[in-house]
């Protein structure tokens, strides 16, 4: 089943790990559920990838801890370039990040139907900072 978004077109995500066979798994789950999916080895070549992406990315699913750039500065600087950008963060530390925006922590290890429900809760906004918090 494709996703669409209200434009019509389908929804891209951009996938970022550094362990090859995660980022390989999630991708190819990822674009079976019916998702466009960008990926990368770690923050520096995700914001390569995401700046020569045209087009809108509509969730970024990142690992925190990668060598050259980890998720916590990625997600900063990519949201700061794409604001409507909806961040999905893979952990396998109980340590979470303070970020000033919504994201939603998946602990390492999860199922991967836990990851595609995650990504259908962000991108319906369903899940609010203020239920995360309380």
């Amino acid at each position: 089943m494709a996703h669409d978004g209200n434009d019509g077109g389908r929804k891209t995500l951009l996938v970022v790990d550094d362990q090859a066979t995660i980022r390989n798994i999630l991708v190819q789950v990822l674009k079976l559920e019916g998702y466009d999916v960008l990926s990368g080895v770690h923050g520096a070549d995700a914001l390569q990838k995401a700046s020569e992406h045209e087009g809108r990315i509509d969730v970024l699913i990142t690992d925190l801890m990668m060598p050259y750039m980890g998720g916590e500065e990625l997600i900063r600087r990519l949201t700061e370039a794409r604001p409507e950008t909806r961040v999905i963060c893979l952990s396998a530390s109980f340590e979470r990040v303070v970020l000033n925006r919504d994201v939603l922590f998946l602990p390492k290890p999860f199922e991967l139907r836990s990851l595609v429900s995650s990504v259908e809760k962000v991108l319906n906004g369903t899940i609010r900072k203020d239920a995360m918090s309380a």
